[in-house]
């Protein structure tokens, strides 16, 4: 009388090993910006609106650039400025540097143009959202120079992530 039931054993595995892997990372937002003139400036910031009052509760999330950069770009590295806006007007800030070109290799992946390439970095790796809106503005970080050539689009995601562990 088992042997009847049998058969449900492989598909039995193949749904427990499919859902194992689905609380380690889950999408909560996206938004992509494309520079009409390929660049990115110190003093005005590229702006997106982030929804989150789907996500029913405060939640540990990270943020997700996909950067698309132009070849020709002079510089090897994007500092960045990261501002995160809550609707009562509290501001998160945040830095990071995007490795662009490392021992002489671009970094990402060619474009099919082969002139531009598409990478993902990991700009805040731990935030604790609330489920409200947002502003986020991205600021290239260089005082020295007011504005950096050579990026094409920036794409934002925010990610649920695993609560981190206190050791």
């Amino acid at each position: 009388m088992l042997y009847r039931y049998f058969w449900l054993l492989p598909l039995l595995c193949l749904i427990i090993g499919f859902l194992s892997g689905c609380g380690d990372i889950r999408p909560l937002w996206k938004g992509s910006i494309k520079l009409e003139d390929y660049t990115m400036y110190y003093s005005e910031p590229c702006e997106y609106q982030v929804n989150l009052e789907h996500i029913g509760q405060a939640t540990d999330a990270m943020l997700e650039l996909v950067i698309t950069y132009y070849v020709g770009t002079t510089r090897s590295e994007l500092p960045l400025f990261i501002v995160l806006e809550d609707k009562n007007h509290k501001l998160s800030e945040f830095t990071t540097l995007v490795v662009l070109k490392a021992e002489g290799e671009w970094m990402g992946i060619p474009e099919s143009n082969e002139i531009d390439y598409t990478l993902t970095h990991i700009a805040i790796p731990h935030i604790q959202l609330e489920p409200e809106e947002y502003t986020l503005r991205v600021y290239a970080n260089d005082e020295e120079i007011e504005s950096l050539y050579g990026v094409v689009n920036i794409t934002a995601r925010f990610y649920e992530t695993p609560p981190q562990s206190e050791d």
